[in-house]
């Protein structure tokens, strides 16, 4: 759970997206993101919002690159996935590195695996 809102609360998503996405005042959001509340001292139920907005924005990213490698007609195994810092999405075979890496500014973000999408 901690990994997840981490993995969240250190993303390019706004805070005010977030707030709105997870159902949880902005100020706390804020807070959490700046340090002034330690992730060990919130409450529960605004740990559960978080882990559950995380989790869906990682279910609606899985769909989203099913969809893209449905499109280009590929078949969902053996690729690696690469994101850039506005969430565009670049879909190599397995153990190749985009051509374009470093002037895109791409990172590795995961894998396909017999149609099962896995992030790092």
């Amino acid at each position: 759970m901690r990994e997840q809102i981490e993995k969240l609360l250190n993303s390019e998503i706004s805070t005010s997206a977030i707030s709105k996405g997870a159902d949880v005042p902005w100020s706390t959001v804020a807070d959490l993101r700046s340090g002034k509340t330690n992730l060990d001292k919130m409450s529960l139920l605004t740990a559960e919002k978080l882990q559950k907005y995380a989790e869906e924005l990682e279910m609606k990213k899985e769909q989203e690159i099913l969809d893209i490698i449905k499109e280009m007609e590929l078949e969902a195994d053996m690729l690696d996935i690469w994101e850039n810092g506005n969430g565009d999405i670049s879909i190599q075979s397995r153990g190749v590195v985009p051509a374009d890496e470093k002037e895109l500014s791409l990172k590795y973000v995961g894998y396909v695996d017999n149609g099962q999408v896995w992030f790092e």
